[in-house]
């Protein structure tokens, strides 16, 4: 009898570990389905990205509702709602990563800034400069200590800061932090690299808005390079810069340019 329930004590013990690792299977190639998804994201194929990512999303979430993994899911499923156009969706994924980093993670913990700035994006995207720029500064905030404010969330969060003053008309400042942002950038990654893309859009932006056109000119042709040197000729986020520098081909009357760049830019949205 003893050895009959050892026996069924032993076989108790197999079957849940067996149920534990089972249970797990899924979650062992969560990494490998986030990075999928995102090298689709990056490679503009914002749908499929979303499907891979969902997945994703689904087999970390089953079993670890509050798991920081969950957060991560969650602000990259963000940033594609945000590249699609779903402001609203974007928001919520968004708001919920920063809720389970606040149950998971200490406040201060570093990767909370990825979630602020995530969000902040999300505002400045619907155009909400002030709350946008509040939550840049924050994750800014939160750089400092472990980095010195040297790492890539901290020049995200510079670009943030950027394209809210110009938005709010403070050139001056919006100039000066979008200077900073490509400055970070390139100090981390190196001269010719995509990542300082973003920022120098935003320079661009920033000096068409103070009237300097020949600057703004050459700081848009130098972001379709970035872009085009590490994302191919048909992304689209090549094409928003096309649409730009159109835009401030237009506006010194050089239709013909203007127009043969808006051409592209539509060939690249029909793809």
């Amino acid at each position: 009898m003893q050895r009959i329930r050892g026996l069924i004590s032993f076989l108790i013990c197999v079957t849940i570990l067996c149920s534990a690792y089972a249970a797990d299977i899924p979650y062992i190639h969560w990494p490998t389905m986030v990075q999928k998804g995102m090298q689709l994201f990056n490679q503009g194929r914002y749908d499929e990205a979303e499907a891979v990512l969902k997945e994703a999303l689904e087999v970390v979430e089953k079993n670890r509702p509050d798991h920081p993994n969950v957060a991560v899911s969650l602000n990259y499923l963000s940033q594609v709602y945000r590249a699609q156009g779903r402001l609203a969706e974007a928001e919520e994924a968004a708001r919920r990563a920063l809720e389970i980093q606040g149950r998971s993670l200490e406040r201060n913990h570093p990767e909370v800034s990825a979630s602020l700035n995530n969000l902040a994006e999300v505002y400045r995207a619907q155009g909400k400069h002030v709350d946008s720029a509040s939550l840049a500064r924050q994750a800014l905030e939160l750089q400092e200590k472990p980095w010195g404010g040297e790492s890539p969330q901290a020049a995200a969060s510079l670009n943030i800061l950027a394209t809210s003053a110009l938005a709010m008309g403070r050139l001056k400042e919006a100039e000066e932090l979008a200077q900073q942002a490509i400055h970070l950038n390139e100090k981390l990654f190196g001269a010719n690299r995509v990542e300082s893309a973003s920022s120098t859009v935003t320079l661009a932006e920033v000096y068409q808005a103070q009237g300097r056109l020949s600057q703004a000119e050459s700081a848009y042709k130098r972001a379709l390079l970035l872009q085009e040197l590490s994302l191919g000729g048909d992304h689209p986020e090549i094409a928003s810069t096309l649409e730009k520098l159109a835009g401030l081909y237009e506006k010194t009357r050089r239709t013909g340019d203007a127009e043969q760049l808006r051409a592209r830019a539509k060939r690249i949205r029909g793809k």
